[in-house]
């Protein structure tokens, strides 16, 4: 049976952060002026997995805001009430993947976090990567690729300059 696509789409500052120590994403709110192509990545969605910290993250917005997709939270402590159309899941990257082979949409979006990214790309899961570098740098925070990352050859397929100087990088592994 094949298994479902998972892709990455995610935001970094130029130094390679995705979010400050404490998870704040409140830096890329310069950048909200532009579509980035969020609306065609999403339309050939059918599911996203994401961490129990980005999913806290998410609940602390107010409404859920993928309420016509599929989620798996991939945690080893489940959350309580969760949204419709929510499931916990524990396990490696690998035993998704099988548990969804045959069964699932063939595009999956691996929201984060970098930890989550960082697992499935150890286990050689991530099929595509658009990365959208924005012009600034944190210094510090959480880094979407750690130090202890697999050595990986990419593929560009396409990139994107924006007029507000953030740049699209699309991989694919």
């Amino acid at each position: 049976m094949p298994r479902p696509q998972f892709h990455v789409y995610i935001a970094l500052s130029a130094d390679g952060y995705i979010a400050r120590a404490d998870g704040a994403i409140d830096w890329l709110a310069p950048f909200d002026s532009e579509e980035y192509g969020y609306d065609d990545f999403t339309a050939e969605l059918g599911a996203i997995v994401m961490g129990r910290a980005t999913f806290d993250q998410l609940l602390g917005f107010g409404e859920w805001p993928y309420q016509t997709l599929k989620t798996y939270v991939m945690t080893s402590s489940p959350p309580g009430d969760l949204p419709e159309g929510v499931e916990a899941v524990s396990g490696s990257p690998a035993a998704l993947a099988e548990k969804l082979s045959g069964t699932a949409p063939q595009n999956i979006w691996v929201v984060g976090g970098g930890a989550l990214i960082q697992s499935f790309l150890k286990e050689g899961l991530i099929d595509r990567m658009d990365l959208f570098i924005m012009p600034l740098m944190l210094g510090s925070g959480i880094r979407l690729f750690g130090a202890d990352g697999p050595a990986q050859e990419l593929s560009l397929k396409d990139s994107k300059t924006y007029e507000n100087g953030a740049v699209m990088l699309r991989y694919e592994t």
